[in-house]
């Protein structure tokens, strides 16, 4: 199946397929309405844990699942938040980088933490995306 001809939501349900297949006791499940991320027990379909995002933190998180396994930069990241032009998102980021402001990467690392609670596997995957 070629990825291009593929719907953002059907290239996230992908990438949960396949971290769900490498999760041993755990199932991830996302719930779009209430921005959360779930993991479930696989035996009994209890709550392990869950996250809610916000609105800017959902759109950064499915900007990285669509991007998965590829790199997201923070232009285009940003531009999903924003719906600025890509090179408008990449001379605001230098500017702010210049003026020393780091809420761009707050909400980033929020992401990261969101997922990290949830579960290293969930985890991994939003920093493999954002590394490479």
């Amino acid at each position: 199946m070629n990825v291009d001809t593929l719907s953002n939501e059907q290239v996230i349900q992908n990438v949960l397929e396949q971290l769900n297949v490498h999760l041993l006791d755990a199932l991830v499940r996302l719930h779009p309405t209430r921005k959360t991320i779930t993991l479930f027990s696989k035996t009994d379909l209890n709550i392990i844990a869950q996250q809610q995002f916000t609105g800017n933190e959902w759109v950064i998180f499915m900007g990285l699942l669509t991007s998965y396994p590829h790199y997201a930069s923070h232009e285009a990241l940003f531009a999903a938040v924003t719906s600025l032009p890509l090179e408008q998102c990449r001379q605001e980021l230098h500017n702010a980088q210049a003026k020393g402001s780091t809420n761009f990467k707050n909400t980033l690392y929020k992401v990261a933490h969101h997922t990290m609670l949830v579960g290293p596997d969930a985890h991994f995957l939003v920093e493999q995306a954002q590394l490479l």
